[in-house]
């Protein structure tokens, strides 16, 4: 009381004090000096209340500006190999389901996730520079106010920021937290921010529909993420998990000079787990989805003229300018596991501009968000595909398959990169809350209230956006 300030912060203000005052008698400053008044002089700026956030946001958005400048010509230039690679494989391998497999569902899958690698290498080089200067954590401290207006603790800075790979880890690293309900509003809002899972599907919407500016609409997705999570933690904290946030306490390390080796270092460990996801599990995941796409086999088209349910208005649409090949292949994923779990949820996501294939698009995202990249480029591998024709096919990019679609526009753009950032988590993720929390009660709660959260924002935008002429 007579501090006016929490006893922790009380004890730990006299603990270093008393520390520094030791130090100051008794150890001589030599060359350090002058990088401690460095520190100091720069820190005026960089923690100040007003400019530090701006420096922060400015310093992201110049990461994200940088990593689309550089990485969508690199990925262009994966996407042609691996073009030239299913055009070769056509013309190689004779008709039937193996080349099926290996063209639709394997290249077209792994390939259409890995083609958005120099993405998620320019991404994570760019963080890892930041965590080595110590700029992370002078960040943190500045992010500590922002986040206590929120009814958030200071050091779920941390978590939201190892969010940026992957929101496993970043939902353990909760545990630093010291109060059981700071902890459990870290847990249920970070699944909400950008992952390196959801990045290359709002980063291929961004760069198909918004080529000049995606850089700038990465940033402001990024940003709304961030916002949304706040929105949602300061609810939880009003009405479910009542009190004041615990004050923090940290340690600010000196600036250092980043070593080009280190940031390789860090960038390549989280490249190689997105590569390894590639090769594996999403792999896994591609076949199952081919299957499901791919199955039951149509023996005449005549036996899936049938079903004429709500997608027709999108299939007419196609039908005029096709030929009858493309009618079938287009008529063959209707028709098939998938496209029937698509068409059952569609008139639920329709409201959103979300037509049949989004929908098994986002379905399948449930296993994890870079095979809904996987779906749409098997769905849009068998479209390709003329069953009666056994000459090597040319294969059209993903994107300029999107950009044909008269089902996308860039307000069934906008809406789907929201739906994607804030729609239900990936299993790994769910699980892993269940295991930190201890019980499926949370668990449950997350699912639920993040769908219906992506779900209403995804409408409210698909409908604003096309009342401004983006439909």
């Amino acid at each position: 009381k007579q501090y006016d300030e929490d006893s922790s912060v009380v004890v730990a203000e006299q603990r270093y004090a008393y520390i520094h005052g030791a130090i100051r008698e008794t150890v001589v400053k030599g060359e350090q000096h002058s990088r401690i008044d460095f520190t100091e002089m720069v820190d005026k700026i960089v923690l100040n209340k007003y400019s530090g956030l701006f420096i922060f946001f400015a310093v992201m958005y110049l990461i994200y500006q940088v990593t689309f400048t550089i990485g969508n010509p690199l990925s262009d230039l994966i996407d042609s190999g691996f073009r030239l690679l299913s055009t070769w494989l056509s013309a190689t391998l004779p008709p039937g389901i193996l080349a099926d497999l290996l063209i639709n569902g394997i290249v077209g899958g792994v390939g259409g996730v890995i083609v958005f690698l120099p993405l998620v290498v320019l991404l994570f080089l760019g963080l890892s520079l930041l965590e080595d200067t110590g700029y992370m954590a002078r960040a943190a401290f500045v992010m500590d106010h922002f986040f206590h207006l929120f009814g958030m603790h200071g050091r779920s800075f941390v978590p939201f920021m190892i969010a940026t790979g992957c929101a496993v880890p970043a939902i353990m690293s909760a545990r630093t937290l010291v109060n059981p309900r700071d902890r459990v509003i870290t847990i249920l809002v970070t699944p909400l921010l950008m992952c390196g899972a959801k990045s290359p599907v709002i980063a291929m919407l961004a760069a198909v529909f918004f080529p000049r500016h995606s850089g700038l609409i990465f940033w402001l997705v990024w940003i709304g993420g961030w916002l949304i999570a706040f929105s949602a933690a300061l609810t939880l904290r009003k009405t479910m998990f009542r009190g004041e946030a615990a004050p923090f306490v940290m340690e600010l390390p000196p600036y250092r000079r980043p070593t080009l080796r280190g940031a390789f270092i860090h960038m390549w460990e989280r490249s190689w787990m997105y590569l390894k996801k590639a090769g594996t599990f999403i792999l896994a995941a591609s076949i199952v989805i081919w299957f499901l796409l791919a199955f039951p086999r149509a023996t005449d088209e005549t036996s899936l003229n049938t079903d004429q349910s709500s997608s027709s208005q999108y299939v007419q649409t196609v039908e005029t300018d096709t030929s009858n090949g493309y009618h079938v292949a287009d008529e063959q994923i209707r028709n098939s596991y998938a496209g029937r779990i698509g068409r059952f949820v569609e008139p639920v996501m329709r409201p959103a501009g979300f037509d049949w294939k989004i929908s098994v698009a986002l379905f399948s995202g449930f296993a994890a968000k870079e095979v809904i990249i996987s779906t749409m480029g098997i769905i849009y591998g068998i479209e390709d595909s003329d069953p009666d024709s056994e000459a090597s096919i040319e294969r059209t990019p993903i994107k300029q398959h999107l950009a044909d679609d008269p089902v996308y526009s860039p307000a069934t753009a906008l809406a789907l990169m929201f739906f994607v950032l804030l729609y239900v988590p990936c299993m790994a993720v769910m699980t892993v809350v269940w295991k930190e929390l201890g019980t499926w009660k949370w668990t449950l709660f997350l699912a639920v209230y993040s769908f219906a959260l992506s779900w209403t924002l995804a409408v409210i935008i698909y409908n604003v956006a096309s009342w401004f002429g983006l439909g």
